[in-house]
């Protein structure tokens, strides 16, 4: 099965998530390269979302009440 898209989606430029932090580290010669392009963090989740996300997985096999 093939599967096309539109000319117009095929031009919407791709995501490029630009360079990783072990390449930023040898380009510039710093052990404490951070990654902060392409809409990430340096620190982890917090906490609440970590427990707001495992809570609302674990209900993900059930359809909503439609009332």
């Amino acid at each position: 099965m093939t599967v096309t898209f539109a000319e117009k989606l095929a031009r919407i430029p791709h995501y490029d998530a630009g360079m990783s932090p072990s390449d930023a580290k040898t380009t510039f010669g710093a052990d404490d390269a951070i990654k902060l392009a392409s809409n990430e963090s340096a620190w982890p989740p917090h906490s609440a979302v970590v427990e707001a996300v495992a809570r609302a997985a674990s209900e993900s096999n059930r359809y909503p009440d439609q009332h």
